[in-house]
């Protein structure tokens, strides 16, 4: 079992549909998968059209007290992935474990562990912050995905997130940056290229993912339709882009087999 997270502190960076399309890529390579949701705006439910009472919270809680009675009921199933979606009550997260940092800490690791074994890929998407639950994600988490798009501002989240990972990699040995990569990229434009160029000399070459998610309506149109890019469009830019993202990332895992 492989667990990845989406991480960039900055708000529209690009998380929750990397995340989703990452994860459905990874589906139609034969890959058992499970997306789960962490942010309180509950993103991947709205862009994939998902209602449930039961919540990643809900587990929370429900774990934490000693018991999870049926798993099954968490979990949503659409065009081959399984989800557990999240709303607003993940925000209480901090305040429901209040001092015990230990099982704050913990919890996501313990949780995934215990109950999503058997999926081959695990799939996290985060909220635009860093707090206590973005901690508790990394220490669960082994490969990190950054997506950013070519702009200075959005490179304040791609230093919080690598200053973050840094600090919990002392506990978490297998945690590291898996992949940065470009989102709405605007390939031919002089700015796209500097920005890249900038960013192959800051990471090591497989840090930096040659795989840029083009400026591509389909992406967004496939949000309005509650669709992963893939089932929304096939053939589309956006798709063949996402493909290549994770047939990157798949690649070289089998290298280091």
């Amino acid at each position: 079992m492989k667990i990845l997270t989406f991480a960039n502190p900055k708000g529209g960076a690009g998380k929750t549909v990397s995340s989703i399309n990452f994860a459905y890529a990874l589906s139609r390579l034969g890959y058992k998968t499970l997306l789960i949701d962490t942010d309180p705006r509950g993103g991947v439910s709205i862009c994939l059209g998902m209602e449930n009472e039961n919540t990643l919270f809900d587990l929370i809680k429900e774990y934490n007290e000693g018991f999870v009675e049926d798993v099954e009921k968490y979990i949503n199933h659409k065009n081959g992935v399984d989800v557990v979606i999240s709303d607003y009550e993940i925000a209480k997260f901090d305040s429901y474990f209040d001092a015990d940092t230990v099982s704050a800490t913990f919890i996501m690791k313990n949780l995934v562990s215990e109950f999503f074994k058997e999926y081959d890929f695990i799939v996290i998407d985060t909220e635009g912050t860093v707090n206590s639950l973005t901690a508790s994600i990394l220490y669960a988490t082994q490969d990190i995905f950054i997506p950013t798009q070519a702009s200075n501002l959005d490179l304040t989240g791609v230093r919080d997130i690598l200053g973050l990972s840094k600090n919990i990699s002392r506990q978490n040995a297998e945690l590291k940056i898996k992949k940065v990569f470009l989102i709405r990229a605007k390939m031919n434009t002089i700015a796209f290229k500097e920005f890249q160029n900038s960013l192959e000399s800051f990471f090591d070459e497989q840090q930096f993912s040659k795989v840029a998610i083009r400026e591509n309506q389909d992406i967004i149109n496939a949000v309005n339709s509650q669709l992963d890019i893939f089932t929304y469009r096939n053939s589309s830019n956006g798709a063949i882009d996402y493909r290549n993202l994770v047939d990157e990332y798949i690649e070289e895992l089998q290298k280091e087999i």
